[in-house]
């Protein structure tokens, strides 16, 4: 395997950058595989109402982002590679406890191994990056991630929406075996650089030091305004189609939609967003999304509402997500990278976190009023307050473009 990822190396890529980006599909893959349908299977299956589907999505993204600062600490002291496969391991273990949670508490753990284990293997994959890559080759090979991600974010919503018409115990067992097995590929093919704990792992004084960074606070606080609307694509996009009836594979050409515009057009992005300064593509992002989302509010009126919403989060998150890898890894310590990637994860804990519970509690509040457009409106309006909020983040001293980091070809 490892001479057969070696033909493929690139320019410059060795076969455990290849390693990274394979690992990147199939963890995207088994995710999406199972995450875009549970609301469904809570909400539809276990007849659960939409406000505690929230909250169990919430958990769960609490769980990850929000414990991804320690995650990414302990990903510096393990070393990258093990903290990956034991997270894997983990998220495996949660995922298949899915298939056969039919009460609440085992649905709970369920949802919490899910979320530990993301929390483990989150940081260290994208440090692991930031090691195993050459600045210069950084901006590239992160979009190139980035693309094979969003190739398991495609295919996993329209297996996942197949297979809940079969039994969900399919796609929770599927999704966890997809971890289980992409464990044991990075144990033996990810990047030498990444497999050595951090010589000088991070201590206390480097957990104030990232406090203490301005730009860096700030610019997690703001950006989770974006990911408060993103997250609605696991919880308001399933609500809004089982809500109106409409087949529940729809769910998974939307996503498929999502994800395949980001894989299509990212690299193209990416080139022509080098122009910018963050600041600019973070903003923009954050205005294309929030635009999207109120757009969403015609969804009331027929679900085609929906195709253009998700295309409009795919723009923002191909404006975003590269100009965040590129923020963190030039704020971050060398010392400390798996810290401040975990750190980084905090905007998408807490911005998640708050979405797929508002989400959840707003589709229920907005069904019982009868005003069906309430949740997208009041979700457009806090993703503009956050562009504009964007505008007072100190980003742009000493700071290049994203693409800056390494030219694009």
């Amino acid at each position: 395997m490892r001479r057969w990822l070696a033909r493929w190396q690139g320019p410059g890529w060795s076969s455990g950058v290849w390693a990274l980006l394979i690992d990147s599909f199939a963890s995207n893959f088994g995710f999406f595989l199972l995450m875009p349908v549970l609301a469904v299977y809570l909400t539809r299956d276990l007849g659960w109402p939409a406000w505690v589907a929230g909250l169990i999505l919430a958990l769960r993204q609490f769980c990850q982002q929000g414990l991804s600062p320690w995650g990414g600490a302990w990903a510096d002291r393990l070393g990258y590679r093990r903290a990956v496969v034991m997270g894997m391991e983990v998220r495996a273990a949660g995922f298949m406890l899915f298939a056969v949670a039919r009460d609440p508490v085992l649905v709970v753990v369920a949802t919490v191994l899910s979320g530990l284990g993301g929390a483990l293997f989150g940081p260290a994959d994208a440090a692991a990056l930031a090691v195993a890559v050459p600045k210069e080759q950084q901006a590239r090979v992160f979009a190139q991630r980035i693309v094979f991600g969003n190739g398991g974010m495609v295919l996993g919503p329209v297996l996942g929406a197949y297979l809940l018409g079969v039994s969900f115990f399919w796609v929770a067992g599927l999704a966890g075996l997809m971890f289980m097995l992409a464990g044991i590929f990075t144990l033996f093919f990810y990047p030498k650089a990444a497999a050595q704990p951090v010589k000088r792992a991070a201590g206390p004084m480097a957990w104030r030091e990232v406090w203490a960074n301005r730009p860096f606070v700030s610019l997690i606080g703001v950006v989770s305004g974006y990911y408060l609307l993103s997250s609605q694509i696991n919880i308001l996009l399933p609500l809004v189609i089982v809500g109106d009836h409409a087949p529940t594979a729809l769910i998974g050409w939307i996503m498929a939609v999502y994800s395949g515009t980001a894989i299509l057009l990212q690299t193209s992005v990416t080139r022509w967003s080098a122009r910018f300064a963050l600041k600019r593509q973070l903003a923009g992002g954050m205005v294309i999304a929030a635009l999207g989302t109120l757009l969403a509010a015609l969804s009331g009126v027929s679900t085609l509402w929906l195709w253009p919403w998700a295309l409009s989060l795919s723009a923002a998150s191909m404006l975003i997500n590269p100009a965040m890898f590129a923020a963190t890894s030039r704020l971050a310590s060398s010392e400390a990278f798996g810290l401040y990637y975990g750190f980084s994860r905090l905007s998408l804990g807490v911005g998640g976190s708050i979405g797929n519970a508002l989400g959840g509690a707003l589709y229920s509040l907005g069904a019982s009023l009868g005003m069906a457009p309430l949740s997208w409106l009041l979700l457009g309006g806090v993703g503009l307050v956050s562009a504009g909020a964007m505008a007072r983040v100190p980003l742009d001293v000493d700071l290049p473009s994203a693409a800056a980091i390494g030219p694009s070809a």
